[in-house]
């Protein structure tokens, strides 16, 4: 159910549609299969390139993206999808109840700064800014990622 709302966004037709295309599968669905069926990013996908950035791994972090671009992701939706990652992970380091008062899972304890964390969410918020104009759509996540970890 979690999922369907992730890829409704709010909207109730569009949680509608997600129903429908869900209950055409028979029998039990993995996680990945709803992802998939639905379009949404793999929830593993962000702890993954996470880890590359905090061990300062330039060349499995743009691997990473080459490799989530050329399985078909839209590179847009991940970069939105891994700011809201980071997002958790900063209110996770500032205050840990903040997320279970919301509602939602806590978050690993990524041994990294704050100011790295906001150095992160802004290159990031940057790269899904210039993804919409890039005639490479992957070039502004690889250019975020040599600047962090330059």
């Amino acid at each position: 159910m979690k999922a369907i709302a992730l890829a409704s966004d709010g909207a109730l037709r569009d949680a509608e549609v997600s129903l429908s295309k869900l209950r055409s599968y028979s029998g039990k669905l993995t996680a990945d299969e709803v992802n998939e069926a639905l379009g949404l990013i793999p929830f593993k996908y962000h702890p993954e390139f996470m880890g590359y950035l905090i061990a300062n791994d330039k060349a499995s972090a743009l691997q990473f993206i080459q490799r989530i671009h050329d399985s078909g992701v839209d590179m847009e939706h991940f970069t939105k999808d891994f700011i809201e990652y980071l997002r958790k992970v900063l209110m996770s380091k500032v205050n840990p109840a903040v997320l279970t008062a919301l509602g939602q899972d806590p978050m690993p304890n990524w041994q990294v700064d704050g100011q790295k964390m906001i150095k992160m969410l802004n290159l990031f918020t940057s790269a899904r800014n210039e993804i919409k104009t890039s005639p490479v759509v992957q070039l502004p996540l690889e250019l975020a990622v040599l600047e962090l970890l330059q």
